[in-house]
């Protein structure tokens, strides 16, 4: 009996330091942890929103090859024309001939079958609006970068999103809509001078009016550009025949 007895009280103190060594090892666990250390301070990109996929999203999103040159860049580099800023962009070359008679060609990808024949391989469209017309592709659009948000060129066919006329590629033009948070204004004069031609001069303005505060406004943009001509017409007797003229008004509301 008392041989039971002994054997029962040393497997009550086994059990009871079984339970003790399985209830301090959480504790245990924690002290042995490491310390938390601190993250450094993460470095913030900026971010380039596009529209190249029919919705707003940042550049690096998108799953097509996109460049897109910012408002802020076009004037950084003092960009007056599609031939200042288009031959920087990779894989688009510029084919520079007479006013609305250039070509911009995307990926090698173009046409041998003339200006006036068939569809252009690179698409232009002005906030997603196309400006040319697949059967008079002789008219190259060249829109002066005043008030422009933003250029988005993209490479590869984008039929699917943008229709025909862009097997090679697609330029998009973003200009600033109506903004009803505030009123805002510019002013841009620009003179220049091309050897063997006259002086050329731009005027250009820009006026947005919230009529109602974060409701309703109006923008208005309005610019006269002459660039004089370089080439003397011998036949007509005309000097700086290649000169281009020409002035423009539009109006956004939101």
């Amino acid at each position: 009996m008392k041989a039971q007895a002994r054997h029962t009280l040393f497997h009550a103190i086994r059990l009871a330091c079984l339970c003790s060594l399985i209830g301090g090892a959480p504790a245990w666990a924690q002290e042995a942890a490491p310390a938390e250390t601190t993250a450094p301070d993460a470095t913030t990109l900026d971010r380039i929103t596009v529209t190249a996929g029919k919705r707003e999203q940042s550049v690096r999103e998108v799953a097509g090859s996109v460049s897109a040159v910012t408002g802020q860049q076009l004037q950084d580099i003092g960009a007056q024309s599609l031939a200042d800023y288009i031959q920087s962009t990779p894989g688009v070359v510029f084919n520079q001939y007479q006013p609305g008679v250039s070509h911009v060609v995307v990926r090698g990808i173009a046409s041998n079958s003339g200006n006036v024949q068939g569809q252009t391989t690179t698409g232009y469209f002005l906030n997603e609006v196309p400006l040319t017309e697949p059967g008079w592709t002789i008219v190259v659009p060249d829109i002066d970068t005043f008030d422009l948000n933003r250029v988005e060129v993209l490479r590869g066919p984008q039929g699917t999103l943008f229709g025909s006329a862009s097997m090679g590629g697609a330029i998009n033009y973003v200009a600033n809509t109506a903004d009803a948070s505030g009123f805002d204004a510019a002013v841009e004069a620009t003179v220049s001078q091309t050897r063997n031609a006259d002086t050329g001069f731009g005027a250009k303005a820009m006026v947005n009016i919230p009529i109602k505060q974060d409701v309703f406004a109006i923008r208005a943009v309005a610019q006269y550009r002459d660039d004089p001509g370089y080439l003397d017409n011998v036949g007509l007797g005309r000097d700086g025949s290649n000169n281009k003229r020409g002035q423009s008004k539009y109006t956004f509301e939101s």
